[in-house]
C-alpha cells in the first residue's frame, strides 16, 4: 500500500468501507493519476479534495480533465 500522502479523511473512509466488508483499494494508480479510493468490483472511485478544488478555476478544470480520463475505461 503506497498511502504515504493520503488524507486523514480518505483513511477514515477506507477503514469504514473495509469494516463493511467492501473491498476498496487506497491510492490506486489508473495509469494517469492516483485515485484516493477505488472499489473495482463496482467500477467506482472516490476522490477526497480540499477546498481549493472547488474555488480555484485552474484546479477545477484540471480535475475535470483528469476525471474524464479516469472514467474512459468505465471507472
Amino acid at each position: 500500500m503506497k498511502n504515504k500522502g493520503i488524507s486523514t479523511q480518505a483513511r477514515i473512509l477506507h477503514s469504514a468501507l473495509l469494516q463493511k466488508n467492501i473491498t476498496v483499494e487506497i491510492e490506486k494508480w489508473d495509469t494517469h493519476k492516483h485515485i484516493d479510493l477505488s472499489v473495482d468490483e463496482a467500477k467506482f472511485y472516490i476522490e477526497i479534495d480540499g477546498d481549493s478544488h472547488y474555488t480555484d478555476s485552474t484546479k477545477i478544470l484540471t480535475d475535470l480533465k483528469r476525471d474524464n480520463y479516469s472514467t474512459k475505461d468505465g471507472h
